[in-house]
């Protein structure tokens, strides 16, 4: 066995202590049970292949790495309308010693076992999903101080191999030292590993039927998707490729930065105030108490937010809403399940408020968290907590607000263009406004590189070349000069204007004083006259000379610290005054 040193990763040595245990145990090698147990556990029922990547992804978050790839491999190459032949996950975490990678294809073959610092906890996963879509796994690994060395775990063999002699015991072959074949060679080093250290898993005879998608490239955006919005929390940690392609986060409430889609359209949703708390329990044998942290994130959609967008027949945020249509539960950041709540019914209607629940490994009992990690079964109590904590008041003010938004917002105006009052007033007098106007020239070029990168961010976020969508931007800005949206802007102004071509684009800050005590609920035709303020003074900053843009950028920030200090007095005055009506009563 190999020395532990001091610049021994932790995780390496726990490994180590564990083989060091067992090595001279006659059963530890063993698969515990024989065919009936390999063959049942092909149908354990993973939800989706997706879910089955998430067991391996698992293993090689803990395992440290800073780089995870998927690949697929097919001996004749792989072509788009292909299914492939071999699924392979690579990662540059820490790797394991031999027996190790021997002991860990043994099903609870883990040194981890009832661990609560991260995902698993009873080493089924990775058996488990391999062998739900395919018959051989095979793993390749090496500690930054060992070489290659790898097994496999057969099903077809073992079951043929029981069948034959039913008094042997059924054993993974030992790890032995290999060399990496070419291709997999080429794919590890395309992880950019700098500790030379890692594992590889290699799901071989794969049974077509069983994988969600079965084409190649329907598989690999498949899983771009269900990895993003699994690991949402995890990906400013860790890099995830599917294919060469990076994985983004998908974020179901839609107000994670950076997230897929939150700001694909002018539409964006309202985040509501985070809220965290402590449970404690007491550990079952021991009597110990033990606590566990939950946060709860909310956030509600308005009306359009889930409009096809522009040349587009289908709303990706709509399908993703449909999937995610209930309280998501959150286990150490890693989505689990979807549930809904015993006290509401969820119709369609409450697609548009979303409510996530992250909760610490310390309370899977009172979550009810199943052995794959796939779903919850929530305890009656835990329910009681969540709604004393005041989800369902939560769920049922978002609502109430959705319903008020719908209502008081007529998505299509008279013109029956789809345009806010505002915008169409701004079209009709802007011409009359401009015309003995030069604009800057600096100004010009500053829209044109924020169309731009706008048309790249979108090419991004929908996974397509530039080119493919660059005609969709560019008539959509040229349609609609000026346009309003809403968003919440932690820490920023009031408005932000930006231009985009000859798009000017007004964002008010759904976090700030003015949208929440005044715009908010203002009658429309009110709305109407802040919106027309908000354009002429974005339209003023946006096309002065630089120095002057300045100035105005400046004089914005100061205003909306001074506004959002006098609207807080006014709600102060106002509470009290309703007050004082109150005791009159």
């Amino acid at each position: 066995m190999k020395k532990t040193n001091e610049f021994t990763h932790p995780e390496l040595a726990k490994q180590r202590e564990l083989v060091e245990k067992i090595k001279d145990r006659d059963d530890a090698y063993n698969v515990i049970i024989a065919d009936a147990f390999l063959r049942g556990m092909k149908d354990l029922g993973y939800k989706s292949t997706a879910r089955a990547v998430d067991e391996l992804i698992d293993n090689s978050i803990q395992a440290g790495a800073s780089n995870i790839h998927v690949r697929f491999f097919s001996e004749s190459g792989l072509a788009k309308s292909e299914h492939p032949e071999e699924l392979i996950i690579l990662d540059d975490g820490h790797g394991m010693d031999p027996n190790m990678i021997r002991y860990c294809l043994n099903w609870g073959g883990t040194h981890r076992p009832g661990d609560r610092s991260g995902f698993g906890r009873y080493g089924y996963g990775l058996k488990s999903a391999a062998v739900s879509f395919g018959d051989r796994i095979e793993i390749y690994s090496k500690p930054e101080d060992g070489v290659w060395c790898s097994t496999y775990l057969d099903i077809d063999e073992l079951c043929h191999n029981f069948q034959k002699d039913r008094t042997k015991s059924l054993s993974i072959p030992a790890a032995k030292p290999t060399k990496l074949n070419p291709v997999l060679e080429k794919m590890f080093k395309e992880l950019g590993n700098e500790k030379n250290s890692g594992t590889i898993v290699v799901i071989k005879k794969i049974d077509r039927e069983r994988l969600t998608k079965k084409k190649h490239d329907t598989l690999r955006t498949f899983l771009l998707e269900e990895i993003g919005i699994t690991y949402r929390h995890h990906l400013k940690n860790v890099k995830i490729k599917v294919e060469g392609t990076e994985v983004i986060p998908v974020d179901p409430l839609f107000i994670m930065p950076g997230a897929a889609h939150t700001k694909t359209t002018g539409v964006s949703a309202i985040a509501r105030p985070e809220h965290e708390f402590v449970v404690s329990r007491k550990e079952r044998g021991t009597g110990n108490l033990i606590k566990g942290k939950i946060k709860i994130r909310y956030s509600w959609m308005p009306l359009t937010f889930m409009t096809p967008e522009p040349g587009s027949k289908s709303s990706p945020r709509l399908a993703i809403r449909k999937k995610n249509h209930g309280i998501i539960f959150c286990r150490a950041g890693r989505q689990l399940d979807v549930a809904p709540p015993p006290w509401m019914s969820f119709g369609n209607d409450l697609r548009h408020v979303a409510v996530e629940v992250d909760f610490h490994p310390n309370l899977d009992e009172e979550f009810g968290v199943s052995t794959s990690k796939q779903g919850v079964s929530v305890q009656e109590s835990m329910w009681d907590k969540l709604r004393e904590e005041g989800v369902e008041a939560e769920i049922t003010q978002m609502f109430k607000t959705w319903k008020e938004d719908k209502t008081s917002r007529e998505v299509k105006e008279d013109s029956g263009s789809g345009k806010k009052q505002s915008e169409l007033i701004m079209e009709q007098a802007s011409p009359l406004l401009d015309s003995n106007i030069p604009v800057p020239i600096e100004a010009i070029q500053t829209a044109d590189e924020n169309l731009k990168k706008k048309i790249e961010q979108e090419a991004k976020e929908r996974r397509v070349d530039p080119e493919k969508i660059k005609k969709i931007v560019f008539e959509e800005t040229q349609n609609n000069p000026f346009k309003l949206q809403e968003q919440a802007l932690k820490g920023a102004a009031f408005y932000e204007p930006e231009s985009y071509g000859s798009q000017i684009v007004v964002t008010l800050n759904t976090n700030h004083r003015f949208y929440t005590a005044l715009y908010g609920s203002a009658s429309k035709e009110v709305r109407t006259g802040l919106e027309l303020f908000l354009f002429v003074l974005a339209k003023a900053e946006l096309r002065s000379p630089s120095q002057v843009a300045l100035f105005y950028e400046a004089q914005r920030t100061l205003w909306s610290a001074h506004l959002n200090n006098a609207l807080g007095h006014l709600q102060v005055s106002q509470s009290l005054k309703g007050e004082e009506t109150d005791l009159t009563e």
